[in-house]
């Protein structure tokens, strides 16, 4: 028995599989495969292909069959697909080709948008593809890591169609309280926004509009998502664009995309606002936490205005996906089930321990770190928050832990808040948690993780130091 995982977005679907599980390619060696279809008189497009296509062909380019996933004839139907379903099976069809070697147990973490007869369609398509479907779980329950004591949880995420807002409640288990979908409200009119706002940049500057020919603009969407992950790290960067033999160069500010994201964030802000009023929740104790796609939103933090004492939490690249190889084994399925099963909670994640006295394997919920090691010293870690840096003028690179008082320039600090060991960065923007780069202010550490800093060239990680009566 081997479990591979599928998250399904029409922004992008991924799969993970393997021990230790990472993410497969799903689209030739593409970690993600877009919701774009095109269909041409021989064949139908999907995925990335079909994406790097869109604004060549417009006419004929497809983006709503997993959105509007249904039966229904399409107002431009072709030789290959008359219906949305026909569409996503194909698109569907071509993921499970690349990533069935992986696994013979799957789980599939769905938007939480699906309607039951979209649900019902998803699951008919497994079928005929012969996929070996165990459970369906929404995305934003797979997806959050560990608790978060003491705070209520928002999971935000946009699709190219939607934006989708949902109230989590912790309790023994994580379940989904409520969703609100935002419809007509996605990438594709964020990318449009951004692309015409990077063209506008090139003519004022260069007098070359990417967007008057389809060559030029398709070569502009196609960049677009490597700005925007370039643009969460600095303020500022150089666009470099060659069309035939010519090179247009610009250099892009954040400010000026965030401002043009403004009238979309203030659409979502009062969406949050009533979700928090009518589940009665203070928004003092809120933890939001963003997929990859919509922490990818310049200026997206301006959302949590108004809420104080609050914190945006930026998930990992498939979060959905992943977490799911840490909770699946606990999950309750139906007995003498031919189906698959549909949870809307699930169980924290656990960790296996051997009990060397009993030689039994035994199930513990996960350890909280209790100390930093740095250069082969073990620093506790509390309330009062251990200050990471350089030393002094004469230290060279020389990496230091300090308690409060320190007056020394500083990287980073460490501390506990509540159950939770927090790091903070001080804006430098050189850290990387397990060789990812911390593109957040705060970030919540685990066991077992290491935290390197670049500038210096130091690494500390967390462990756990065993007091004298524990084994």
């Amino acid at each position: 028995m081997s479990l591979m995982t599928l998250e399904l977005s029409d922004a992008g679907i991924l799969a993970a599989g393997g021990q230790p599980p990472k993410l497969l390619g799903v689209d030739g060696l593409e970690t993600e495969s877009p919701g774009f279809a095109i269909q041409n008189k021989k064949e139908l497009l999907v995925g990335q292909s079909a994406e790097r296509q869109a604004r060549l062909h417009p006419q004929k380019v497809q983006h709503r069959f997993w959105g509007q996933l249904s039966t229904d004839p399409l107002k431009k139907p072709g030789r290959s697909a008359e219906t949305h379903a026909e569409i996503a099976f194909a698109h569907l069809a071509q993921v499970w080709e690349n990533i069935k070697p992986h696994g013979n147990e799957v789980m599939i973490a769905i938007p939480s948008f699906f309607n039951r007869h979209q649900l019902g369609l998803l699951l008919g398509m497994t079928q005929e593809l012969s996929i070996p479907v165990k459970g369906l779980m929404p995305q934003a329950v797979a997806a959050v890591p560990h608790p978060y004591p003491g705070s209520h949880l928002l999971f935000l995420d946009v699709h190219l169609h939607h934006t989708e807002v949902t109230v989590l409640a912790q309790g023994d288990q994580l379940r989904l309280e409520e969703t609100l979908t935002l419809d007509e409200l996605g990438l594709i009119h964020l990318f449009r926004i951004w692309a015409e706002t990077i063209a506008e940049e090139f003519v004022r500057t260069t007098r070359f509009d990417p967007l008057h020919e389809a060559a030029s603009e398709q070569v502009l969407y196609d960049r677009l998502p490597d700005i925007l992950n370039h643009l969460q790290k600095v303020p500022t960067t150089a666009i470099e664009l060659k069309i035939d033999q010519s090179v247009h160069r610009i250099t892009l500010n954040r400010d000026l995309l965030a401002n043009r994201s403004e009238s979309y964030l203030k659409q979502v802000s009062p969406i949050i606002n009533s979700m928090w009023q009518k589940t009665g929740n203070q928004k003092d104790d809120a933890t939001v936490l963003m997929t990859h796609r919509f922490s990818l939103l310049p200026g997206v933090t301006t959302i949590l205005d108004g809420f104080e004492q609050s914190r945006l939490v930026k998930l990992k690249i498939g979060a959905s996906a992943l977490n799911m190889f840490q909770i699946w084994d606990q999950l309750d399925y139906p007995i003498d089930s031919s189906g698959a099963a549909f949870f809307t909670s699930r169980p924290w994640q656990t960790t296996i321990e051997t009990d060397s006295r009993q030689g039994k394997i035994v199930k513990s919920t996960v350890r909280q770190p209790t100390h930093i090691l740095c250069e082969n010293l073990a620093y506790p870690i509390t309330e009062i928050p251990l200050f990471i840096g350089p030393g002094g003028s004469d230290a060279h690179g020389e990496l230091v832990v300090g308690d409060q008082s320190s007056k020394d320039p500083h990287h980073c600090s460490v501390r506990r808040i509540g159950e939770e060991v927090v790091l903070t960065d001080s804006g430098n923007r050189d850290i990387f948690i397990d060789d990812q780069a911390l593109e957040s202010d705060c970030i919540v550490l685990h066991l077992g993780q290491t935290v390197r800093i670049e500038t210096i060239d130091a690494v500390i990680r967390t462990i756990v130091c065993l007091k004298a009566d524990e084994s």
